[in-house]
Order: structure tokens, then sequence, then C-alpha cells
């Protein structure tokens, strides 16, 4: 896993281009995985990406493209991405950046909240935080609330992609 791009301590370039995409990792879906652009990621023990949170210390990425989304085949046929063995562009939640996403659970969102990747039938999608930061981890603060964006015409929910891992509190006596 590397980085496209890279700055020193001042916020210059000191490797890559000068374009968003160059801010992200290239990585590799695991096999079977199957999500849209957008979608709320994490890297498994063997290194491939998979849909959703593998732990509280998981570093949460966002699908920059995804293995479910229709593209151009090669010809003239628009098919589902095949993304078996494939490297595929995934940004890091880890405060570089402030995104928009259409991929969140409906629901309250108001600016400076967290934001946790959602779980279960939610998976790969972002959630409000609930409970203490320390049990879940957090991979976002809202900038700006729920709204409806004026390029897309969707719903969509701004924020600063961040990196707080959560750990397990031991039990008190």
């Amino acid at each position: 896993m590397a980085y496209a791009q890279a700055y020193d301590h001042l916020g210059k370039i000191t490797a890559g281009g000068v374009n968003g995409h160059d801010l992200m990792l290239r990585l590799t879906p695991d096999t079977g995985v199957s999500f849209y652009a957008g979608a709320v990621c994490s890297l498994k023990t063997n290194g491939k990406v998979q849909l959703g949170a593998a732990g509280v210390t998981s570093l949460i990425l966002l699908a920059e493209n995804g293995t479910a989304d229709l593209d151009v085949d090669g010809g003239d046929d628009w098919n589902v991405v095949t993304a078996s063995n494939t490297q595929m562009g995934f940004y890091p939640l880890s405060g570089r950046c402030e995104y928009k996403t259409t991929e969140f659970v409906d629901g309250t969102y108001n600016p400076g909240s967290l934001l946790v990747p959602a779980t279960a039938g939610n998976a790969g999608k972002l959630t409000a935080q609930s409970g203490e930061l320390g049990d879940t981890g957090a991979c976002g603060v809202v900038t700006k609330g729920k709204f409806t964006d004026a390029i897309s015409g969707q719903s969509v929910v701004q924020f600063l992609g961040v990196y707080f891992p959560g750990h397990t509190h031991a039990a008190t006596t």
C-alpha cells in the first residue's frame, strides 16, 4: 500500500501530481465484495478491501469507484466493474479532506457530530456516532449537516475525514 502523492510538513507536494486522484490509495477489493462508489470500506488482515469496518481500530476508506458500478467494458457496453485482483482508488479518512457523501443512514447530522461506519444491513454507509468515542472509533466530523447538493440534487452529508481509532474499555470493579 502506497500513497500516490506525498506532502512535506508545509503542505508542499513532494511526490505525485496535483489532482485529487493522486490523494487516494490504490488497493485491491477482496474476492466477492460488492459495493458502489462512496462506500465505506476498510482493510482486512489479508491486505484487501472489505465493505464496512474490520474493527474499531480500522482506518476507514471511501471508495472512489465501486465493484458494483457500471463502466465501459472495453467495447461499447456498460457492465458491472469486475475488480478481481484489480486495484481501485480509495480515499483514507485520515484528516486530509472534506467530503460529501450520499452513503449515510437516514438520521440527524449536526455540525460537530462524529461519524462512524454503520453495521449490519447498513454496512458501507456512515452513521452518527452513539455511545462513547472509545467504544466505537470515528471516521468523520460533520461540517455541514444533511442537505440537498446543488449540483447533483441528491441528499448529502458534508464532513471532514478523521481517524479516531476506538478501543475496548477494560472492565471496572
